[in-house]
């Protein structure tokens, strides 16, 4: 923060506040503190703020991330936020914030990520209004702080200036809501009383409001408008008859941008986005002559009420976050995506191990011991449908696109030890890629006599060690700086059978990065990847940049500051956990720290950026809860198991008919006997209530003793 900036009007006034970064939901955000950081402050209530000279003095005690002002309806004064709009590798703004920049000419600064501005001007907005988010824009006259950097921008005013004509004109032009005729139809084709008629149904159903909401334009829960997009195609896709209606009911929304049909090769941006919401979706909308459809997707019978068809339920798995998605990643997507039904995480999981080949051991982070960008993988899924193995094909294409197919060494499976010290022996600084089609086979090598090392050579190699050797009967392999990575992949049915606790204890699987996802839509015949030119131009520019400057990452003061905190958390909530949890997962903070290092390094930087280390702790979470969830029922005996699949069931309908779950479970290989002795022992245990034919879940509130 550069507090001398900051205009002196600001500072006067009494309305400052403080703000640290907190992980809720998925997401990161910035809640107010009061000055003296502790408690929390609402933009709401002026008791809970506090004077500039207290909130500085905080900020330089550095218990927390940074300051903010309230703008307050006491004060014609507006605050402007502008998101996204700053490109912190080419220097460079979008358009539309450099027009609102120059029109508005007033107290301009960036945001603590560099990639967003603010503007502080006098004003008051149109007809009472307090404030709106439309998109990437924000302005508000009251009950909202944002943040204040004082990193004012070049050639901006040094003060709070006059411009009323200004904010109404800002205000009509991207936040005053347009009358329903001038929203645009599409190219799908025209706008049609069907099309109203459905969207008048999907408002009125059970999460109406929340689309409803987004339809509007009020994407304050997303972090950005790109999200929020997805989210309300997501949403529409459960109506909408294909994906020539899906488009046109997004079209009506107030979300609608010109964006949305720029193209980025052979597709629109508003191509992906309905594609994906349309090929993600497992339930759509029915009419039928004798079955009322339900907001959910479930066929209701008007006769008996009794569900007829319904989708088996599924235990929904948190995606991949889209913050993953930046840089050679995002490129990277927009090629490889189309041509493959694989779920985007397998297609994330091939990128990050091709970055990390590039870079090699030119980047590392200390602490204490060096971390490398190479990475081990697991990808769990369904026998043949999740297209495991051509994720892994993407990696090695991938690599031959960057000319690096003679540079790395790849292992199709691994049958000892002895075969990847030798690949990695052929040369000081050898790289190698180890591919694992089947990690049934990987384990099972490791357990036969004679090959019972490779699991600890494994184990070892994973810290790139500066030098490692394999005795032999006659002589050593010895290999020097070595740099391997690997990509296993297994059938998520395979997984109870296939591990142990032994696997867990010895910490042999919480080195992988556990990776599971949705496959998406089929694709009978799968085009070639093209366009590769840009990916590679990219990545070569960036491992290029650490040929020359091999970098050991420090940290900024403000990154620091947040792994400590975020560290502490995270240990501390480990503590209720049990053993085996606390095993699977305790290199979560490795991983972290690794992904840091490579989400800095495709920015060229020389240090774990905050914007860097967010995202890998966003990530982080994710794969924790991946991990745990994958292997949540390894060494539990068949009952164990049974319960869970049962509790799983019918948690995700909240009740059921004991019949339909008695055709659900007999699919997982649980018959009449052990459903009746599994339901016994969860009513008695409180989890689950039987009544007249139904199963209900009892959530953990409502149970005796609770």
């Amino acid at each position: 923060m550069v507090a001398e900036n900051i205009p002196e009007e600001l500072k006067k006034l009494p309305q400052w506040v403080m703000w640290k970064y907190v992980f809720r939901e998925g997401k990161w955000t910035k809640p107010p503190y009061q000055v003296k950081g502790r408690k929390l402050a609402s933009s709401t209530d002026p008791e809970t703020w506090g004077h500039f000279e207290d909130a500085l003095k905080t900020y330089q005690s550095k218990r927390v991330d940074g300051i903010g002002f309230v703008v307050s309806a006491n004060e014609e004064l507006v605050g402007i936020d502008l998101d996204h709009c700053f490109d912190l590798n080419t220097r460079t703004g979008e358009p539309w914030a450099i027009d609102i920049g120059r029109k508005v000419k007033s107290y301009s600064e960036f945001s603590p990520s560099g990639e967003g501005i603010r503007i502080f001007a006098k004003g008051s907005l149109p007809n009472g209004h307090k404030g709106k988010k439309k998109g990437n824009i924000e302005i508000y006259s009251a009950e909202r702080y944002l943040t204040v950097t004082g990193h004012r921008l070049k050639n901006a005013p040094l003060t709070i200036e006059a411009r009323q004509e200004q904010i109404t004109w800002l205000w009509d032009t991207y936040c005053k809501e347009k009358p329903k005729a001038e929203r645009r139809a599409n190219g799908n084709g025209a706008w049609t009383p069907g099309d109203e008629e459905l969207l008048a149904k999907a408002f009125e159903a059970r999460n109406g409001e929340k689309l409803k909401r987004l339809f509007d334009g009020d994407v304050g829960n997303y972090p950005s408008q790109s999200e929020a997009d997805l989210a309300l195609c997501s949403l529409l896709a459960f109506w909408a008859a294909d994906e020539a209606q899906l488009d046109r009911l997004f079209r009506r929304s107030a979300l609608m941008r010109d964006k949305w049909d720029q193209k980025h090769g052979a597709t629109s941006y508003g191509e992906r986005t309905t594609g994906k919401a349309w090929a993600d979706r497992t339930e759509h909308y029915q009419v039928s002559e004798h079955l009322t459809p339900k907001p959910n997707g479930a066929a209701v019978n008007q006769q008996d009420g009794v569900n007829q068809e319904e989708p088996e339920p599924r235990i929904e798995m948190p995606a991949l976050p889209e913050c993953a998605w930046q840089g050679p990643f995002s490129i990277w997507d927009e090629i490889v995506t189309p041509c493959t039904e694989s779920p985007r995480e397998y297609l994330w999981a091939s990128c990050l191990v091709t970055i990390g080949l590039v870079l090699g051991r030119n980047i590392r982070i200390e602490n204490p011991r060096p971390l490398f960008p190479n990475f081990y993988i697991i990808l769990i899924g369904s026998t043949g449908d999740d297209r495991k193995s051509t994720a892994l094909y993407f990696a090695g294409h991938g690599l031959d696109e960057l000319g690096m197919g003679s540079k790395v060494d790849i292992l199709r499976g691994i049958q000892s030890s002895e075969a990847i010290y030798d690949s990695l022996a052929r040369m000081d600084g050898a790289k190698s890629l180890a591919y694992c089609d089947e990690f049934r086979s990987l384990l099972s090598v490791a357990k036969r006599k004679g090959t019972q090392d490779l699991i600890p050579r494994l184990s070892s190699l994973y810290y790139c060690p500066p030098r490692d050797s394999l005795n032999r009967h006659k002589d050593s392999t010895v290999v020097v700086d070595p740099f391997l990575s690997l990509i296993a992949a297994t059938p998520a049915e395979y997984v109870q059978d296939l591990l142990s606790n032994l696997e867990i204890d010895g910490g042999f699987l919480n080195r992988f990065l556990t990776i599971t996802g949705e496959v998406k839509q089929w694709k009978p015949i799968a085009p070639r990847p093209s366009g590769w030119e840009k990916f590679t131009k990219l990545l070569l520019e960036i491992g290029s940049h650490y040929d020359d400057n091999e970098c050991r990452f420090e940290w900024t003061e403000e990154s620091r500051d947040l792994w400590i905190r975020h560290y502490t958390a995270w240990k501390e909530s480990r503590r209720s956990w049990n053993e085996r949890d606390r095993k699977l997962t305790a290199r979560i903070d490795e991983h972290i720290l690794k992904l840091a290092i490579v989400y800095s390094a495709i920015k060229k930087q020389s240090v774990v950026t905050v914007e860097a280390l967010i995202t890998a702790i966003s990530i982080g979470q994710w794969l924790q809860t991946t991990a745990l969830n994958a292997f949540r029922e390894v060494g539990q005996d068949p009952f164990g198991r049974a319960e869970k699949t049962v509790l799983d069931i019918v948690k995700s309908k909240g009740k059921m008919r004991r019949r339909y779950l008695q055709q659900w479970v007999y699919k997982k290989g649980i018959n009449g006997e052990i459903l009746t002795r599994v339901i016994t022992s969860l009513v008695k245990n409180g989890e689950l209530k039987e009544m007249d034919g139904w199963v209900g879940y009892v959530p953990p509130g409502d149970r005796e003793g609770d």
